[in-house]
Formats: C-alpha cells, sequence, structure tokens
C-alpha cells in the first residue's frame, strides 16, 4: 500500500481536489484530531463539506483519528512555532520535533509514505 499526504495551508480548493484527482486517490484518510478549520480560506477541508465533495469525485473518506498527531507532538510545533513567531493559521514548515515525534507515532505501520505538496 502507498500512502500520499497532503496539507492544505498554502492551497486553494481547486488545487487541493487536482492534486487528488491527478494522484488517481482513491480513498482520503482524514487524521485530523479536529476536522473543523478556522476562516473561509480553508472551509473546503471542513469535514462535511470534504466528505461531500469527495463523494461527488468518487473518493472514499474514512476518518482514522488513531493516525492523527498527539496532542503532546502537536505542542512540540506549537513551542517551535511561537519560538520563531510563526502565525498559528498559517504555518510555514513543520518543525524537527514534531516531524520526529509523528514518524515515531507511525513506526509501527507498514506504510509507504509519499508527499503530494
Amino acid at each position: 500500500m502507498i500512502l500520499f499526504t497532503i496539507g492544505v495551508y498554502g492551497l486553494n480548493e481547486d488545487s487541493f481536489f487536482r492534486k487528488l484527482i491527478e494522484n488517481n486517490i482513491d480513498v482520503f484518510c482524514d487524521i485530523r484530531q479536529r476536522r473543523g478549520v478556522r476562516g473561509k480560506k480553508y472551509s473546503f477541508v471542513s469535514s462535511t463539506y470534504l466528505q461531500n465533495k469527495l463523494s461527488e469525485l468518487g473518493i472514499k473518506y474514512i476518518y482514522e483519528k488513531q493516525f492523527a498527531p498527539t496532542r503532546e507532538i502537536r505542542e512540540l510545533q506549537w513551542a517551535e512555532d511561537k519560538l520563531l513567531h510563526h502565525n498559528k493559521k498559517e504555518p510555514n514548515s513543520l518543525g524537527n520535533a514534531f516531524c520526529c515525534g509523528y514518524e515515531h507515532l507511525l513506526d509501527s505501520s507498514n506504510l509507504e509514505v509519499k508527499n503530494l505538496n
């Protein structure tokens, strides 16, 4: 199995869904702790809208919270963002501590991961 990852920051609705289509994604696994978003700019990934749009595109939606970064892992990112004065609504990048913590969380799985961004 190949797992593709995609983030939403820096994308608009068209580019987000185009990436899914271009990469022949047939199942979208939502792994967010919270499936809502703040503000209009990224409303296309709020849970209800996202599920409806994926259904229109023939992409199956599943929610797997156990793969979500834990609060502790997210706190590592918040601390780095605060230190670097990054805006919470427009993150620049994921920090090393977050990435290492999240990779550790996924270590037990046998997945090949490719980033769509």
